[in-house]
């Protein structure tokens, strides 16, 4: 027999084997390409290097046993293949995150922006397509496939290959590995879903994730090495803590870690800002998805007053992270990384971490009354229970019909305050946090009734339908604020009252070509998607540019810094925007962007000046860190431990 016939021999015989390789590898690439917009050479044998294993795993389970149980195996393998990549690249394209098992309780979320689930299956219904090809494959073919092979042969061969393959994967990752984002720590140290997948593939990510679960995996954290110096002559926001005893009465490695962290950490220094709201009241507003392009000042006024009078941080980010709003919500309030994997419950999730720096407990221990406010349901990212905690002296949503209708999703921001500022505009200090919701997706006119409610404003603008329908649900925004300005000076408080106001995220109801229609900036861009405002605002009207580099999580420590409020600079991840120290900006997929240029983490690559490999290798190791220590913050509970030891040295 010659070689071309045993080789279509073979071929006739494993042919489920084949198509079991062919279909898995074809799902990684189709995935890959629309998600990643291309595919490297290194990691297209990568791919296949630790996908081939798993394959004939699979192959080996569909030959054990009778034909019927055989193909029960295989259809339920690529069905599961099928939902995992359709789902996972609709979930990429809505949150540029990979979901993980700690990620299934996200329902909640994914019901609320159901309608963008359904526009982006329908704008990508060719890569839906393309994915559910294998299993029509199947379906079509299935009983051409050989399910009926010698059992003991295969055994024995499939497991041999298993094994080869295994170890030349393994192999092939310990090239190279110093690199914080190496292959081999991507697989074996750190946990980071979007390069796993990006690099090794994710059917492997799902199987390292697995194992993780089920050993509970603790992430190897590498510190990088830091030196505390002070001088005579600055003033620093620090306070006395004495971590070398704290490490004396614990054996908690992680503990011990966090200490060590802190205790090496560089404190900022105060500036000629410190202080300068001391004892003013703070209104702080979190935006739904507030875009810095339709601040001006036709469309939105008032936001443009604010921002145009107030101080101008030119270069500020809110980057999307899992877990969309609740995510950038805990950012903002922590001074934190998010989780890298999409937590519903980010919020709750710090019950029990008490930190006396955040500006609800900082300003109450001041003698504020403190208040939070949100136009939607309190059980969405488990908020009601978040706010209870923080024991607010008075909390509401729309459900309790004191501060605005739920009818149709979207509360009034407009109605909010309305309902809301009686509550505390005639007390001596106080501090209103509001979680907006008028901005929130949709952007189609039939289905948002806040942009019916405002349309006629919009609908002689020279843009799409969809822009005008976010441009008219911000109006609600708008006019919010307006009233807002309007009681207080009224009530004669507007000359002692701060507001701040920042997005908790970009748009991304919207392609990000689609804000290109009215912003200069290319928001297809990665990084300037996430450029946006900024607002710190009083009646004084300060003339101050800010040209650091600066993201969500540096607004606690710069407030702090403001209100002239005691607090250690060393124990928040963000740093202060009026300070030396800092000046970067981390995405959930640990690229980053500084004064000096951007790196793409996927690609690896640096676009800009004046930074070696050896620079860009120490940043990136910066960012890991910084990642692994918010994460162990709250792990740890943190706070709790650090403070209540320190009541207990007084």
């Amino acid at each position: 027999m010659r070689l071309k016939e045993k080789i279509i021999l073979y071929l006739n015989r494993h042919n489920l084997l084949l198509y079991i390789i062919i279909s898995t590898l074809y799902f990684e690439f189709v995935f890959h390409i629309s998600c990643f917009k291309g595919i490297t050479f290194i990691n297209t044998v990568n791919i296949i290097l630790f996908t081939l294993p798993i394959c004939l795993l699979i192959y080996l389970l569909s030959t054990l046993f009778n034909k019927k149980i055989n193909k029960i195996i295989v259809f339920i393998f690529i069905i599961f293949l099928t939902i995992l990549f359709a789902s996972q690249f609709i979930y990429y394209n809505l949150f540029k995150a990979i979901y993980g098992f700690s990620s299934i309780n996200l329902v909640n979320q994914v019901l609320v922006v159901l309608d963008k689930v359904v526009d982006t299956i329908i704008i990508n219904w060719y890569i839906i397509l393309l994915l559910i090809i294998p299993l029509v494959f199947l379906i079509i073919f299935n009983k051409k496939l050989n399910y009926e092979i010698d059992k003991k042969n295969n055994t024995f061969w499939s497991l041999y290959f298993i094994i080869g393959f295994y170890i030349i994967s393994l192999l092939s990752i310990n090239i190279k590995k110093d690199d914080i984002y190496s292959n081999y720590n991507l697989y074996f140290k750190v946990n980071q879903p979007i390069l796993l997948t990006n690099n090794l593939g994710l059917t492997t990510n799902v199987g390292v994730e697995l194992y993780r679960t089920i050993a509970s995996f603790n992430e190897t954290i590498t510190l990088k090495e830091q030196s505390t110096v002070l001088k005579d002559d600055k003033t620093y926001n620090i306070t006395e803590i004495d971590f070398d005893k704290l490490n004396e009465k614990t054996t908690d490695e992680n503990i011990i870690t966090l200490n060590n962290f802190f205790k090496n950490r560089q404190p900022t220094e105060q500036n000629e800002y410190t202080g300068i709201y001391k004892n003013k009241n703070l209104i702080f507003i979190l935006a739904e998805s507030l875009d810095k392009s339709i601040i001006s000042s036709d469309l939105t006024p008032t936001l443009y007053k604010l921002k145009t009078e107030g101080m101008q941080f030119n270069n500020y980010y809110t980057p999307l992270f899992p877990g969309s709003t609740g995510a950038g919500e805990y950012m903002t309030e922590w001074s934190l990384i998010a989780a890298k994997t999409a937590r519903s419950d980010q919020l709750s999730y710090t019950i029990g971490n008490y930190n006396p720096y955040r500006l609800n407990n900082s300003l109450k221990n001041l003698g504020y009354k403190t208040f939070a406010y949100h136009d939607y349901t309190g059980d969405f990212y488990n908020r009601e229970k978040y706010f209870q905690n923080d024991n607010y002296d008075n909390i509401g949503f729309c459900q309790s019909g004191t501060v605005s209708t739920c009818d149709n999703f979207r509360g009034s921001d407009l109605e909010m305050i309305q309902n809301t500022i009686d509550t505390y505009i005639n007390e001596d200090k106080f501090f209103t946090y509001y979680v907006t919701v008028s901005g929130h997706g949709n952007y189609n006119y039939n289905d948002n009734s806040i942009a019916q409610k405002n349309y006629e404003e919009v609908s002689n603008l020279e843009y799409s339908d969809q822009l005008k329908t976010y441009i008219a649900a911000n109006k609600e925004l708008d006019k919010a604020l307006e009233y807002l300005i309007n009681s207080l000076e009224k009530a004669g408080k507007l000359d002692d009252t701060v507001i701040v106001i920042t997005p908790d995220h970009y748009p991304y109801y919207f392609e990000n070509n689609e804000l290109n229609e009215i912003d200069t900036e290319d928001r297809s861009n990665k990084f300037l998607v996430h450029h946006q405002n900024l607002i710190i605002w009083d009646a004084q009207k300060r003339d101050v540019q800010n040209d650091k580099f600066i993201s969500n999580i540096d607004i606690l420590p710069t407030l702090l810094n403001l209100f002239g409020i005691e607090f250690d600079s060393r124990l928040l991840i963000g740093t202060d925007a009026f300070s030396k120290e800092g000046g970067i900006v981390a995405l959930a997929d640990y690229s980053w962007v500084n004064e000096k240029g951007t790196y793409d983490a996927t690609s690896k690559k640096f676009v800009g000046n004046g930074l070696s490999k050896l620079d860009i290798s120490s940043i990136n190791a910066k960012i890991n860190t910084y990642f692994n220590i918010s994460n162990l913050i709250q792990e740890k509970k943190y706070y709790t431990y650090l403070f209540d030891n320190l009541k207990n040295n007084q």
